[in-house]
């Protein structure tokens, strides 16, 4: 049986997090850039695919935005709305 790949945040990342919330000066994050580069990117993988497994049941409308690196979601789309209000 394939083992399937799940896209999920990982620990290194959360450590991040939580080591950030107690450090946060320029010092500190210029010292941990790749950590924060690593976990930028582990978000936006994790993001990307929660919305593409989102998309087979709400048609999540894509977009791009600037800075972020990739693709965003922006809402659902008219269709859905006026299914789920009607």
């Amino acid at each position: 049986m394939p083992t399937r790949s799940i896209a999920r945040i990982e620990r290194a990342t959360l450590t991040f997090l939580a080591d950030l919330e107690k450090h946060n000066d320029r010092d500190w994050f210029t010292a941990n850039k790749e950590r924060y580069q690593a976990a930028h990117a582990n978000m936006a993988d994790f993001a990307e695919a929660l919305i593409a497994r989102m998309n087979k049941h709400d048609h999540i409308i894509m977009g791009e935005r600037q800075g972020w690196g990739g693709p965003v979601a922006f809402g659902i789309s008219p269709a859905d709305q006026r299914q789920q209000a009607g």
